[in-house]
């Protein structure tokens, strides 16, 4: 069932996806395929406006600018206001794992370790309400409401990790990259409201690290739903022309 994936990397280790518990926004591949839709981004935040807005403040990052670095001591906690994140782990011997995209509305950075299990980096213009590490735990402490909306969001993010280990294990390339899609499309129409346009501003190259492809087979896989009229690929994105196609490529 397993296309050729080249040598890119393939989750096999839970450790690689939360080891640090993270709150990162994995795609619901099995729940795409199976027509369910992914979580919305993390709503909770929005009835806690108040308590960001006393405790945060607004930082700006440009372009491949760090929000944080794999292993450096964790400061501060960050809401994705505007703009996309790229989360994504080296590896010992170099190689470089993605591990998701947060969009607005997601939140990154929460280690119980003390210390980043994995970077953050803006793949675009991005905006982050910034909280200091001890504000957030001691919000935890006081807030019951605030404390719940990270449990929940903590064990939907366990969820995800365990059904993403299985897609990647078991579905082919096509599978894989017609689920991508569709969870991003999904999740950025909760933002903007429904529509057909899906942003990809991340590269060939981070979709192919997420997803264990190479860059090639990732833009053969690309070209081939164009080709098949699914979709049409623009300079920043796609649009999807035939939604109900690409839905029946996650059962061929």
């Amino acid at each position: 069932m397993c296309d050729d994936f080249g040598s890119a990397i393939t989750v096999t280790n839970f450790d690689h996806i939360a080891v640090d518990k993270s709150l990162s926004r994995v795609a619901l591949f099995s729940r795409a395929r199976n027509g369910a839709s992914p979580p919305l981004p993390y709503a909770g935040w929005q009835s806690d406006q108040t308590v960001w807005s006393a405790l945060s403040h607004d930082v700006h990052f440009t372009k491949h600018d760090v929000v944080f670095d794999q292993a450096e001591p964790q400061t501060y906690v960050h809401l994705i206001a505007a703009g996309l994140v790229c989360m994504h782990k080296t590896l010992s011997d170099g190689r470089r794992l993605v591990l998701g995209f947060a969009l607005p509305g997601d939140f990154i950075g929460s280690s119980g370790s003390g210390f980043h299990g994995y970077s953050a980096s803006a793949v675009d213009q991005v905006t982050t309400h910034r909280m200091t590490y001890d504000n957030f735990m001691n919000t935890l402490e006081t807030k019951p409401h605030f404390a719940l909306s990270v449990h929940q969001s903590l064990a939907e993010d366990l969820q995800t990790a365990h059904e993403q280990m299985m897609v990647l294990g078991r579905c082919s390339a096509r599978e894989r990259t017609a689920a991508f899609i569709l969870n991003l499309s999904q999740r950025w129409n909760t933002i903007h409201g429904h529509g057909n346009l899906v942003p990809l501003p991340m590269t060939r190259a981070d979709i192919g690290d997420y997803l264990g492809l190479t860059i090639e087979t990732v833009s053969r896989v690309l070209n081939a739903f164009a080709r098949e009229s699914m979709l049409e690929i623009l300079p920043d994105g796609v649009r999807i022309l035939d939604r109900g196609q690409l839905e029946h490529a996650l059962a061929v």
